[in-house]
């Protein structure tokens, strides 16, 4: 019998206690369902205040925080694909506010910075980024925020492991 995370319940055949599936208790559902009620409220606010859509954003807050970096790098840092930090790039250059120079150690590559408009943008956009920040952290006391914090980043380790070992072939001898 197969058992999942979840509430305890007792398998009739073995009469062991024994989990049943329940999505909306798993931490991945409960996550996934609170970055998608985040991101529908910022993506609104940065299109309607900004013009910009919430991966736009993303790279640029990422490149005002290290640049001059690749897009590889800043896939590599963000929870985005290699479509949409292009896509991003894309519409970020056409509008002024994202500059790409080729790297003086690798011609293929390019590097990226923000222009002085992206700069600008930035200093508006990032403000309201860290009240929405606040406004949602409001819910939990000083101590509460101060160990969610840590168990994310336990979890974010855990998960990175989990995904390193998803990589390693079966049976290719690593334990």
């Amino acid at each position: 019998m197969t058992t999942y995370p979840g509430r305890a319940s007792h398998s009739v055949s073995s009469r062991k206690p024994t989990e049943v599936f329940d999505l909306e208790q798993m931490l991945t559902y409960k996550v996934s369902l609170l970055y998608s009620r985040l991101a529908l409220t910022t993506s609104r606010q940065l299109a309607n205040q900004f013009d910009l859509a919430l991966r736009e954003w993303r790279v640029l807050a990422l490149l005002g925080k290290a640049q001059p970096i690749s897009a590889s790098a800043l896939v590599a840092r963000s929870p985005l694909d290699k479509a949409s930090v292009s896509r991003a790039v894309t519409n970020l250059e056409e509008r002024g506010l994202v500059s790409a120079e080729p790297d003086p150690d690798d011609g293929r590559v390019r590097m990226l910075r923000l222009t002085r408009a992206g700069e600008r943008l930035c200093e508006r956009i990032a403000p309201l980024s860290v009240e929405r920040h606040r406004a949602l952290l409001s819910a939990l006391t000083p101590g509460e925020q101060k160990t969610l914090f840590r168990a994310l980043d336990k979890l974010l380790a855990r998960a990175n492991e989990l995904l390193e070992e998803s990589r390693t072939p079966a049976g290719s001898g690593r334990s």
